[in-house]
């Protein structure tokens, strides 16, 4: 005689309770009551540091090289009023020059948000402010007195 597996026995109670949560009553009574999923959320902050990580770790020109190109050779043609002649590597050391600039400058200008200013947006005045500076003798001035209209 060969063994078999016996199973125990469902209770009545334990089908009913079952049917009743798969097909609650929304009025019908034959629908299955579906659970919107809630959306993976991540906390704050977490994307916008994962950003801030991938845009270090790029390499490549932060400005688009054809259009870059285009602007200096608008610049280059209002200023020399003939065609001049650009070549590939002082077109590329341009833009690394400019990008450089650009950077300095806008670090220059999160430091006077942060640091003078008291807030973390960067706005136009600190652009302004850090043009100012740069564009002024300080010897005459105080760094106090140019940041003093942004408090």
């Amino acid at each position: 005689m060969s063994r078999t597996k016996q199973t125990a026995a469902k209770s009545d109670a334990l089908v009913a309770k079952k049917r009743r949560t798969m097909f609650a009553s929304n009025g019908k009574g034959k629908e299955p009551q579906e659970r919107p999923r809630k959306k993976f959320r991540f906390k704050q902050g977490t994307v916008a540091l994962r950003k801030v990580r991938k845009e270090q770790r790029r390499t490549d020109m932060a400005l688009r090289t054809l259009p870059f190109v285009r602007l200096v050779r608008k610049v280059a043609l209002e200023v020399a009023s003939n065609k001049t002649r650009l070549s590939k590597t002082a077109l590329s050391t341009l833009q690394h020059s400019t990008e450089a600039f650009l950077v300095k400058q806008l670090r220059k200008a999160q430091y006077v948000a942060c640091e003078i200013g008291n807030h973390q947006t960067l706005t136009s005045k600190d652009i302004l402010a850090v043009q100012e500076v740069n564009d002024s003798d300080l010897s005459s001035k105080t760094r106090v007195d140019y940041f003093a209209h942004m408090s």
